[in-house]
């Protein structure tokens, strides 16, 4: 069996595990692909565009002085294109989120669901999915690169509509709300690319299965089979069979699995169906991963993990530039090439926490947290330059936060960020400002030891200056 790799980038990970939203950045948006292909519809089936978006990411007003709650209006648009990149097709929908206050709307880890329908022939196309923030004018996008759609199977067992989510529940018809969709009666609240959280306890299975042999006077069953593989192919768990009644010619199947304790990477789950009475069977791969939000996990996505001697010297040289101490560094810097690369292979089997496994996990986590820097704090275009600012240096040394407070100081009118660690023994807090508004933070309080202090800040958050829940 082949690996499968997950088509998401940093961005959709870190924005999914609670990252926060950066002023200026294009809204974060995570799609997915959908095929209905219903045997009814002929020649044609029904692609949907399920998605996701970051709640805080929206800038929320209020549309009626008789009431304190706030509204953000949210545009969503999907164009599909042919081969020649000419537009065939395309949906758009127009859709609120109201919230009590401005505390609710800043709250991190809340999210939209929407999605949008094509009913689309058989070829093979590209699209590209936009979100606009109707009040502050943002923009996010998701592009789709192919999108092949086959014919609908009119005679053989077939699956359609196979979906992950985070929750899938029967309400009756018409529950499509900006907290789900509706399919067939069941409030789906869908995870568009797979990405499963360490704290996420059970993952939801949404699927339709159809040219069942079904006969009105004499009912039979059919059975389905759940398993999940490792992405090497090799079976991790298998989740049970059973069977079902056929309610006609097709059926909506619901299944959820208990992943509660299982560790961080890539899966496959292998849906079958089998009916006896036509001597048919039918089977449908789904790719997922489970991540853990202490890490950015960006090489965990990609299909292997990456050991010290795959990254190039000048990585590794600004991957450790904070982390070694003044004589350290020195001494490094009074190496030649080949000198610099034994020490740094010296410096990471030194600190390799179980040298018994195959992965280096102290190096692992540390360019895991080079590539989040750079992607998300970086000046130049290639993304290149984030792990030399502040916040760069913060999160190469001390790991990524426990909790972010990401705001407008109230009389300066410029942002600022807050990082919280919790966890550690000194239960440290860093506030970085941004104080021209170019996205340039910088560090200006800390209570790390070794670390910058201000005592303005210091009693600015003693004061709830943060408006803390």
């Amino acid at each position: 069996m082949r690996r499968i790799g997950l088509c998401v980038g940093i961005m959709g990970l870190w924005s999914t595990l609670g990252a926060p939203a950066v002023s200026g950045q294009p809204l974060t948006v995570r799609a997915g692909l959908v095929v209905f292909d219903r045997p009814e519809f002929d020649t044609l089936a029904l692609v949907e565009f399920p998605f996701t978006l970051n709640r805080s990411e929206f800038q929320f007003f209020q549309p009626d002085t008789a009431s304190k709650s706030l509204s953000a209006r949210v545009f969503a648009q999907i164009t599909l294109s042919d081969t020649l990149g000419v537009a065939v097709d395309s949906a758009n929908t127009y859709f609120s989120s109201t919230v009590a206050d401005s505390l609710e709307a800043r709250r991190e880890n809340y999210s939209l669901f929407n999605r949008l329908v094509l009913a689309v022939r058989p070829g093979t196309y590209s699209g590209r999915l936009t979100v606009i923030d109707a009040v502050s004018k943002r923009e996010g996008a998701f592009n789709y690169e192919k999108i092949a759609v086959a014919a609908p199977e009119q005679n053989r067992l077939a699956i359609g509509g196979l979906s992950l989510a985070y929750r899938a529940e029967y309400q009756g018809p018409g529950a499509a709300t900006e907290s789900g969709v509706d399919r067939n009666g069941f409030r789906v609240l869908c995870n568009p690319d797979g990405l499963f959280s360490v704290s996420d306890t059970a993952i939801f299975v949404y699927a339709e299965v159809y040219n069942l042999d079904y006969h009105q006077e004499s009912p039979n069953r059919f059975t389905q089979d759940l398993s999940v593989l490792h992405n090497s192919g090799s079976l991790f768990r298998a989740l049970g069979s059973r069977s079902r009644p056929k309610p006609g010619r097709s059926a909506v199947v619901v299944e959820s699995f208990d992943i509660g304790g299982w560790p961080p990477g890539l899966y496959v789950l292998e849906i079958k169906f089998a009916d006896s009475s036509a001597a048919q069977e039918v089977a449908r791969e789904i790719p997922f991963a489970i991540v853990d939000p202490k890490i950015t996990a960006a090489a965990a996505l990609s299909a292997e993990l990456i050991a010290p001697g795959e990254i190039d010297l000048a990585t590794q040289l600004n991957m450790v530039r904070f982390l070694l101490a003044p004589e350290e560094q020195a001494a490094l810097e009074s190496l030649n090439e080949t000198g610099k690369l034994s020490y740094l292979t010296q410096y990471w089997r030194d600190r390799d926490p179980d040298p018994a496994t195959p992965v280096n996990e102290r190096f692992q986590e540390i360019y895991e947290r080079y590539l989040y820097a750079n992607n998300f704090f970086s000046f130049e275009e290639g993304k290149t330059d984030g792990w030399k600012t502040d916040r760069g240096r913060v999160l190469l040394v001390y790991g990524r936060w426990d909790r972010l407070e990401d705001q407008m100081h109230p009389a300066a009118d410029y942002p600022y960020q807050v990082w919280w660690y919790d966890q550690t023994k000194q239960k440290a807090v860093f506030v970085f400002v941004d104080d021209r508004s170019i996205g340039n933070f910088r560090l200006v309080h800390s209570t790390m030891p070794g670390e910058i202090f201000n005592d303005d800040w210091d009693e600015a958050i003693r004061a709830g200056f943060l408006e803390l829940e």
